[in-house]
């Protein structure tokens, strides 16, 4: 099964009749809504939604959760930041005074 999600202002496309078709498609089988649920990967029971772009980053902003790591960094440090993606774990160990200490520096 595959999807799309299309994010943005609705009417902004109202004038183009292929969204206009595509928006209808969508809205008679009840597809639309104002906010984008996300899931934590780590945290699959922490709810995630989004509505404005600026969401993103305050909610999501590392791919994670609001809920701290509880991952073991590979230098044995535990990781003291908020969730985040597999992607970046072991590639900094960030501070909680915003200062990055790379795993090579210590």
């Amino acid at each position: 099964m595959h999807g799309m999600y299309l994010i943005g202002n609705a009417k902004t496309s109202g004038g183009v009749s292929m969204w206009t078709k595509v928006l209808s498609i969508l809205k008679e089988d009840d597809n639309v809504a104002t906010s984008l649920a996300l899931c934590c990967p780590r945290h699959p029971w922490t709810p995630i939604e989004v509505s404005e772009p600026e969401d993103f980053q305050k909610f999501s902003p590392e791919g994670g959760c609001d809920l701290r790591c509880d991952r073991q960094l590979k230098c044995g440090h535990m990781c003291v930041t908020k969730c985040h993606s597999d992607l970046r774990h072991d590639s900094k160990l960030f501070s909680s005074a915003g200062i990055t200490i790379y795993l090579t520096d210590h």
